[in-house]
Parts: C-alpha cells; sequence; structure tokens
C-alpha cells in the first residue's frame, strides 16, 4: 500500500491512509482504567457513636479487657486495665487522648 506523503492518502484507493501514532493517541479513550478493587462493592459498617468524654466511674468493655476509670483530671486518667475476672488489676495513669486512641483503636464499648 504506497501512501502519498502529500496528501497523507492511499495511492490505490484514496482513502486517508491509517496514522499509527494517531491511533495509539486515541485508543485510550476506548479502554477503561483499571481499577483494583472495580469489581468488589464496598461494604457499609453500621457507624458507631462516637466515643463519650472519659467520666469518674465508666467502665469501658474490649474484646479481652475491661477498662475502669476511677478518676479523670484536666490531663491525666487514673484507670485500672486488666482481664474480665482478674482478681488484683494494677492501677495505671495515662493522658486522656492516650486513653481516648486506645478505646477507639481496640473498638471499646461504654458498659
Amino acid at each position: 500500500m504506497a501512501i502519498n506523503s502529500l496528501t497523507r492518502r492511499c495511492v490505490d484507493c484514496a482513502r486517508p491512509a491509517l496514522d499509527t501514532n494517531k491511533l495509539a493517541s486515541d485508543f485510550h479513550r476506548f479502554v477503561k482504567p483499571f481499577v483494583v478493587n472495580s469489581g468488589m462493592m464496598k461494604k457499609i459498617s453500621a457507624r458507631r457513636s462516637a466515643l463519650q468524654p472519659l467520666a469518674d466511674g465508666q467502665v469501658w468493655r474490649m474484646a479481652e479487657a475491661i477498662l475502669r476509670v476511677t478518676m479523670v483530671g484536666k490531663l491525666l486518667v487514673h484507670y485500672k486495665l486488666g482481664k474480665p475476672n482478674a482478681i488484683r488489676v494494677s492501677n495505671s495513669i495515662n493522658s486522656i487522648t492516650a486513653i481516648e486512641k486506645y478505646l477507639k483503636a481496640h473498638k471499646a464499648v461504654l458498659v
């Protein structure tokens, strides 16, 4: 197939010649972009209520532990963290923000 370089048409049939560079650049419009999770639907989980502010006497239950808040100050929280049936649980002190992050990370539920 001979192509006239001035008119960019086929010499035999006078049709416009196919430009391979243009085909390659136009092809991207017809191909859908590949997305890793395109076939999977996202599951919408039930929204958890926001954590309540820490207060004296609260009991938070997690998968394998219970946190009892004994006293809340301006910056620190006195608490006991142990297994549900523990006989003795030591007192601990930590910042309010650290305890809130811990409760959120371990999906604690206020009892």
